[in-house]
């Protein structure tokens, strides 16, 4: 019995620790977030939002390489790897992501009293550095949530777990960014248990990367951010929660049916190395 009970305090100091490490892992991308965020550099030109997701991609990528470093683990092990198929999976996930905002674009449109006009002409050189920024931006939040962090929590916690945990912690950042609650959990963190999802099932980071920029990006263009797209959306006067409501509900059904899509893939391949 005693011999059991040092074991299981072993067991619960260890996942104690992993706990305790991710949630200083993600408080140090949050910082270097928030430092990136207070240069010159990023509140000055058209080029600051490019300028925000380039040094705060590459600091989220400086503490994985840390994190990894402190753990004795390589880093391909936190899903941040570059090889030769690297950029074909980027472009997979880009369309991929297209194809489920399409969808979603469809199925509102479907549900009426909302539609789409087009907006003043966005230059090329706009939507060349806007889509790359998204690139940069999308591969940052991926690398702080969905490489080291979930990863960890996975291997001691549990795939599911460890999916709900980033997924709080990703509409927690979302919600500090000012989003509301509901956009929060139900646009934020559903998105994370799909790039999560996806992570884990392909083994790396390319595919949810080119996922998560490609709905940034179609979103800016229909008229879902702050910063005008090519189109904005008009609303039928008095329709105004519908329209809301319809779109995340939407947005969730398909969220749900790709997370399924990428976790039947995850099962397959466990079958397969069993095998």
């Amino acid at each position: 019995m005693k011999i059991s009970s040092r074991v299981l305090l072993i067991i619960r100091n260890e996942k104690l620790f992993v706990a305790v490490q991710v949630l200083l892992f993600l408080l140090c991308c949050t910082i270097v977030l928030i430092a990136t965020s207070a240069l010159p550099l990023v509140h000055s030109g058209d080029m600051s939002v490019l300028f925000l997701g380039l040094l705060s991609c590459a600091g989220s990528f400086f503490v994985t390489y840390l994190f990894v470093r402190w753990n004795a683990m390589p880093l391909a092990s936190s899903g941040v790897s570059f090889n030769r198929n690297f950029a074909v999976h980027l472009g997979f996930g880009f369309l991929a992501g297209t194809a489920i905002l399409g969808a979603q674009w469809a199925a509102m449109w479907a549900c009426g009293h909302v539609h789409w006009e087009r907006s003043p002409v966005v230059s090329m050189t706009t939507m060349t550095t806007t889509i790359t920024a998204f690139i940069f931006l999308s591969a940052r939040e991926e690398i702080a949530f969905h490489g080291f962090a979930l990863r960890q929590l996975s291997a001691h916690f549990g795939l599911w777990p460890a999916q709900l945990g980033i997924s709080i912690m990703f509409a927690l950042e979302h919600v500090v960014g000012g989003n509301s609650w509901l956009n929060a959990l139900a646009g934020a963190g559903m998105g994370s248990l799909l790039f999560g999802m996806a992570a884990i099932a392909t083994r790396g980071l390319a595919i949810p990367v080119g996922m998560h920029a490609a709905w940034n990006t179609g979103d800016w263009l229909r008229g879902g951010k702050t910063a005008p797209g090519a189109w904005h959306p008009v609303i039928d006067p008095g329709y105004e929660s519908y329209v809301q409501i319809s779109g995340l509900l939407t947005y969730m059904l398909l969220v749900a049916v790709a997370t399924s899509g990428f976790w039947m893939l995850y099962r397959a391949r466990q079958l397969t190395d069993q095998a």
